[in-house]
């Protein structure tokens, strides 16, 4: 008989029997487990480590443990012994056969995969492994999600788990044994079910096993041998003799897919719009409806989970599916394009408790789906999720709706609290468009990023936001223009949508407008669902673009190439624009999406025409309500005066009346965008402003100020500003007279903290009107001050903007400033609002941009209490820094950490030094800031090769050089010398291109650089580029680009320079030549 046909035997024994597995080491073998005589060398290891069984073998502890044992059968066994009995020995044997055990489980073995699958259907009823590894155990987790163990016991393991590593094992030298449970268990099974048992890889050696299990089983049932030896009943390895069953199994039924739960990722998958996967469960955010779902499931044994596309449907069957595996259920999902062509489909997974998901379910006939969910009970659940549109019918199942703004609100959530995690994602991604995003000072902040996101429609569009996903237009673009021109209605969409304030487009607006540029409406429909298949459009029924930034890449891309169509883009545009009905917010909205591209130009060439421009005045100037007076207003600044090359002083001889009445009428709703044309007038004449504003009727202007309410103060603060800047002292009081102090004290006081920035912004300009009511005002809002900075400190902080630091507090964010009586008192009542902790928590917990933020105040902190300043460093926990932030900023060493290390640095030196040097591995540049505060870092840096700058591309301050080299050349002279040549290039650099702006301090970098290394220095003069440092300096005496630079105390300062390189150097050329830059210089 053939090993086929003994396999059928065996097969069908089983189908209608079911059999007992006994699995040996056999078993395992091949997928890399050892066998006996592959124990030696983790026997060795072991008593080497333990040297007190040598002295029991009677062996010198200092003797090598394989010179002692060998591979002699009885020394192993005696060794197995003493290690059995020695605890630490016997702990320390499991963990190697552990770590062998680990190389190998997660590796799939075609032995342990098919006895799963036998276990599974039936076949087998029960294994006893007499095998210590997991083999068994990993490949049903693979195969099923779930603990073998689970739903019934399938697998028990007599002399040991790998899993349990601290309870007793069996070893070798031991007896086998077998427990009373283990025994009943054995017995309760036969007694019903078994007809076979099945031996695969075991030898039957151990005479406690075979007289406890194979002998008195063996009288009473048929016996299967299976191993590579003649007298087995199929004489051929394990996986040979499986794969020879497997043939005579029956193809199992493929409409249900198990799911595979274990290969868990990121958020990478959500924030790219990729359909999400049970791989995705674990990274994505839980929405509200899942518990409700899970309550529903649990009692009804079914639910239905609906909701508009888009908004994590799938996700969420799959996340509840998730929970349930934990608890040891199973899970598949309906294959939807088998299931069409079956009349029932009943829920059967062989006896195991199963979840059970139909996902887009909208697909699938309801009379199937009720048929399915029917058979719902307590070991079989459904799970369906389907998309509700207006036409689906409804059926009789407890529903869960998603809810879109609730299912935006928590993926909000949660990418706050993974910040770092998306971060990672999203960075690169809007850096390929220009926006960098994270929490340095001129990054765009993550929270914004997500703020914006937050008025999406649905998830798919928050992260389609988040990620820039209009960045990939171009390729959808070009593929969209080869499928019979669809570009053309993306186009068409893309416009209206903007125009019309990111409504849906009208279908009977699109059907007109292409029936006007010679196509059909059949062409129409056919190119509408291509372009929402496709993913560039929401749908037929709502047709948009997916977001306003992709509505204007696509309008770039239509501009961008040369066709016939281009024409009559331009009339319908100029026709839309002149159109009543077009918002003009929507006008403003366009333009402002297109402005950053390239294309504009030629857009505006074509567009504006004297004809158009006329038209569009005509239009904007004869509105009379206030909303859209604001709005037209926005208009003609922000487009007619910017792109359309109109004049305020041309708009003025037809429309100045009328613009003169606007202002006049000024309200809340157009304080802001009037302030705009306002300062567009400072921009192109200011004497023409002035006298604009002289013929205004000021009691007018500022009655409509009377309605001013906290919400309001930025805009108005904007207007005053322009309104009074420039003008006469005597205006200025007039208006100060006239000013609502009232309402403007009220909506002052009454601000909220989040307002902050309105308040100061007000305060500044009141500043420009009248000192003394400003300051004032400042005393009134301070309490607002003090609650904002106990609320947020760093948020604060960054509320009081810079022009309220340099009026109201003296400056001191670039030089020292010699303030009046007035500021230091300002000053003095804004630091009393401050606390120690304040500063510490803030440097401690902060983010970057809290820092810089921070480090604007600087000058204002020190001035004021020195002591409170450094009881707060003092408090700083630098470890908790560490903790927070990510290693990247010691590879950038960006300006944030720079500042922030001078300001801890003022007190606590030492400290600083030792957590630059904590960092020396993360660091592949020293930048000279950090040289000046960690010598030693430069010193091991230098040492590895890395690059210690004491010039960097985008130099911050020669002082900070100069500083730097004081502290190496103090630290070591040598170290010093060898940083200076590692950056000879750079300063030959320096010296070639030196500007004006650079003059005031460069002489003390280079006097500098004579004191420590004189040698140098004489070298990279004699090779120095004459021709060029001559040629770029006297350019820089004579440009016109530089003279603001050139003050008398920068000039004092090159004069020097030039004067102490004369007399260094020994070059006759450079020397004759800077002798002649010094006699121009000598006469300007």
């Amino acid at each position: 008989m053939t090993d086929d046909e003994k396999a059928r035997i065996l097969i069908d024994e089983m189908r209608v029997h079911g059999a007992i597995v006994v699995l040996g080491a056999g078993a395992s073998f091949e997928a890399g487990l050892p066998l006996y005589s592959q124990f030696p060398s983790m026997v060795w290891q072991t008593v080497d480590e333990f040297p007190v069984i040598k002295e029991k073998l009677k062996y010198s502890i200092n003797m090598p443990a394989k010179n002692i044992i060998g591979e002699d059968v009885g020394k192993i066994k005696k060794s197995f012994e003493d290690i059995e009995n020695e605890k630490g020995a016997s702990l320390r044997f499991k963990e190697l056969f552990k770590a062998v055990n680990d190389r190998h489980n997660n590796k799939i073995s075609y032995v342990h995969e098919s006895l799963c699958k036998l276990i599974h259907m039936g076949y087998v009823k029960l294994v006893i492994s007499f095998n210590w590894d997991d083999l068994l155990e990993c490949a049903w987790e693979r195969l099923y999600g779930t603990n073998i163990n689970s739903n019934k016991i399938n697998l028990i393991k007599p002399h040991g788990d790998v899993r349990n590593i601290n309870e007793k094992w069996i070893f070798p030298n031991s007896p086998g044994k077998l427990s009373a449970v283990e025994l009943n268990l054995i017995s309760d099974i036969t007694r019903d079910e078994v007809g076979a048992f099945i031996i695969l890889g075991y030898s039957e050696q151990d005479r406690v096993i075979s007289d406890l299990l194979i002998q008195p089983n063996e009288s009473r049932y048929k016996m299967y041998r299976i191993a590579p030896i003649p007298t087995a009943y199929i004489s051929s390895k394990a996986s040979d003799a499986l794969h020879n069953m497997f043939k005579f199994i029956p193809n199992e039924n493929t409409i249900w897919t198990k799911l595979k739960f274990h290969n868990q990722v990121g958020l990478e998958h959500a924030i790219m719009g990729y359909r999400l996967l049970p791989s995705d469960v674990v990274a994505c955010a839980r929405l509200p409806q899942i518990e409700e779902a899970k309550s529903k499931l649990e009692y009804a044994h079914s639910v239905v989970i609906q909701s508009e596309p888009g908004c994590g449907k799938s996700i969420t069957a799959y996340q509840i599916a998730y929970d349930y595996l934990k608890s040891g259920w199973e899970i598949v999902k309906l294959t939807n394009a088998k299931a069409s062509e079956c009349f029932d489909i009943r829920l059967d997974n062989d006896g195991y408790k199963t979840i059970y998901i139909i996902d887009d379910a909208q697909q699938l006939e309801n009379d199937l789906l009720t048929r399915i969910m029917t058979y719902a009970n307590s070991y079989n659940k459904v799970i369906v999720t389907r998309t509700s549109t207006s036409d689906i019918s409804e059926f009789d199942f407890e529903k869960v709706t998603i809810s879109k703004k609730q299912s935006v609100q928590a993926i909000y959530e949660h990418y706050l609290k993974h910040e770092k995690e998306v971060l990672k994602i999203i960075k690169p991604l809007n850096k390929k468009i220009g926006r960098d995003i994270g929490n340095h000072y001129m990054d765009t902040p993550f929270k914004y990023v997500l703020d914006v996101a937050l008025n999406e429609n649905n998830p798919w569009l928050f992260n389609y936001s988040i990620r820039g996903g209009w960045a990939n237009i171009k390729n959808q673009f070009i593929e969209a223009k080869e499928n019979n021109r669809s570009d053309i209605v993306l186009v068409l969409i893309a416009v209206k949508q903007i125009l019309m304030l990111d409504n849906p487009v009208d279908i009977e607006w699109l059907y007109s407008v292409v029936r006007e540029w010679g196509y059909s409406t059949e062409w129409c429909n056919k190119t509408i669902q291509y372009l929402k298949n496709n993913k560039m459009i929401l749908s037929v029924n709502e047709i948009r673009t997916l977001h306003l930034q992709a509505a204007g890449r696509i309008i770039a891309n239509f501009l961008s190439e040369e066709n016939e169509e281009l024409n009559k883009f331009y009339n319908l545009l100029k026709k839309e624009m002149i159109n009543e009905k077009t918002p003009f917010r929507g006008i403003a909205w366009f333009f402002d999406l297109l402005f950053g591209y390239d294309v504009k130009y030629k857009f505006y060439k074509s567009v504006f025409s004297e004809e158009f421009n006329q038209l569009m005045l005509d239009r904007c100037f004869s509105q009379n309500n206030l909303e859209l007076k604001s709005d037209a207003a926005r208009v003609i600044d922000r487009v007619l005066t910017r792109h359309g090359n109109l004049s305020y002083k041309d708009i003025c001889k037809k429309y100045g009346a009328t613009l003169k009445t606007w202002i006049e009428e000024t309200e809340n709703e157009s304080s802001y965008p009037y302030s705009n044309i306002l300062n567009s007038m400072i921009n192109e004449d200011k004497k023409f402003k002035e006298q604009f504003v002289i013929s205004l009727d000021i009691e007018n202007v500022i009655h409509g100020m009377k309605k001013i309410r906290s919400e309001n103060l930025y805009c108005w603060a904007q207007f005053l500003n322009r309104l009074s800047m420039g003008q006469s002292k005597q205006w200025h009081n007039k208006l100060f007279d006239i000013l609502p102090k009232e309402q403007i004290h009220s909506a002052l006081i009454n601000a909220k903290i989040s307002e902050i920035y309105e308040v100061v912004e007000m305060l500044s300009s009141l500043l420009i009107i009248n000192e003394e009511y400003a300051y004032e005002e400042y005393y009134n809002c301070v309490p607002i001050i003090k609650k904002g900075l106990n609320h947020n400190f760093c948020d604060t902080l960054s509320q009081l903007d810079f022009m309220f630091l340099i009026y109201f507090l003296g400056g001191g964010v670039i030089d020292k400033v010699r303030l009046n009586n007035i500021q230091i008192e300002a000053g003095k009542t804004l630091m009393s609002c401050i606390t120690p902790k304040m500063i510490a928590d803030s440097i401690t917990f902060g983010t970057p941009r809290d820092w810089e933020n921070i480090y604007r105040f600087n000058y204002l902190l020190f001035s004021y209490d020195t002591e409170k300043v450094r009881e707060g460093i003092d408090k700083v926990k630098i470890d908790e820094i560490d903790e927070k932030q990510q290693v990247e900023i010691w590879n950038h060493q960006s300006d944030e950490l720079l500042k922030i290390i001078k300001i801890i640095g003022t007190y606590r030196k030492n400290d600083i030094d030792d957590w630059i040097f904590s960092h020396k591995d993360d660091i592949e540049e020293l930048q000279s800031i950090l040289i000046s505060y960690s010598p030693k870092s430069a010193e091991y840096l230098l040492n590895k090769g890395k690059k210690i700058i004491i010039i960097d591309e985008h130099h911050r301050g020669w002082n900070d050089s100069v500083q730097a080299l004081n502290v190496l050349n103090n630290y070591n002279n040598n170290l010093c010398k060898s940083v200076i040549c590692q950056n000879k290039e750079q300063i030959e650099r320096s010296l070639i291109k030196l500007d004006p702006i650079d003059w005031k301090d460069y002489y003390k970098f280079i006097k500098k650089l004579l004191a420590v290394d004189k040698k140098f220095m004489q070298d990279l003069f004699n090779s120095i580029d004459v021709m060029s440092i001559s040629n770029n300096w006297k350019n820089k005496v004579y440009g016109k680009n530089y003279s603001h630079n050139r003050n008398k105390r920068a000039t004092s300062n090159f004069v020097k320079l030039l004067k102490c390189i004369i007399k260094f150097t020994e070059n006759k050329v450079l020397k004759d030549a800077l002798e002649n830059i010094m006699i121009d210089v000598s006469a300007m």
